[in-house]
């Protein structure tokens, strides 16, 4: 007669397949991951990717605790300086294409910074999933959400994002930010219910990656993403592309506003 017993190593194994599926950010610390040291309510499912409706955008929702002890930074970063992304899991689903990206209004508005085009994360399960990558030298200074996300190459049409609470010591001020227009492009999002999808068994192409980009994989790989996810030039810096548009206080920038900042800057 069958009972729990002669379940329990089928549940055991179909459990550890389920924790270590797809891939999280464990480098700087996530918001709610198990190893981020403020931590007061503990997601045991982090590997999962976004809502496919985007309810939980940006960052599984958790960027709630910024202001609680839970939303403490855990890294303190200089601009200029390079550090690395640690990406845990063996759910690889044969690589794709990351962004990182810096929000300082809790997550309304996102700079990327760097964009790994292809190699991101690495095909292999074995692979050791450590990435660098470099503080822009006009980051401005203060408390900011930091942001991975991912897009898969094979599977189901998914969006990963992991976001962690740094501190940019240092940095520009807001007014000389506005001054040099200083921001990377919007961050791209697809396979959320905004109308913007990623070819399945490619690595996508960011309509505007930015200036510090990496790219991995095989070229012919790569395809541009499908539907209505914004205009760019696709290889280069540019502040169009993605659905969340580079913000400071007042809202998104544009090319009208950022051109009236530098008008100004030159009587300042």
């Amino acid at each position: 007669m069958w009972s729990y017993f002669h379940l329990l190593p089928t549940l055991l194994l179909l459990t550890t397949t389920l924790t270590a599926a797809h891939m999280a950010m464990s480098e700087p610390p996530a918001l709610r991951y198990r190893t981020n040291p403020y931590k007061t309510t503990e997601d045991y499912d982090y590997n999962s990717p976004l809502s496919p409706s985007g309810s939980n955008f940006p960052c599984k929702g958790y960027q709630t605790d910024l202001g609680t002890p839970g939303g403490q930074s855990v890294r303190t970063y200089s601009p200029g300086g390079t550090y690395k992304l640690v990406l845990a899991g063996s759910a690889t689903h044969a690589g794709g294409s990351c962004q990182l990206s810096l929000s300082y209004d809790g997550g309304k508005g996102w700079e990327v910074f760097k964009s790994y085009v292809g190699g991101c994360v690495k095909p292999d399960p074995g692979s050791d999933q450590t990435f660098s990558f470099t503080i822009p030298s006009g980051a401005r200074g203060g408390e900011a959400l930091f942001a991975w996300t991912w897009f898969n190459n094979l599977g189901n049409r998914e969006m990963y994002m992991n976001c962690a609470v740094v501190t940019i010591s240092g940095g520009g001020t807001e007014l000389s930010i506005r001054r040099r227009d200083w921001g990377g492009p919007g961050l791209f999002i697809a396979n959320i219910g905004n109308g913007c999808t990623v070819p399945a068994g490619k690595d996508v192409l960011f309509p505007s990656p930015g200036s510090e980009v990496t790219y991995g994989g095989n070229e012919a790989n790569r395809a541009k993403p499908e539907g209505n996810c914004g205009s760019g030039n696709y290889g280069g810096n540019g502040f169009n592309g993605g659905a969340v548009g580079r913000r400071e206080e007042g809202g998104i920038v544009g090319v009208v506003v950022g051109a009236a900042v530098a008008l100004v800057g030159l009587w300042i």
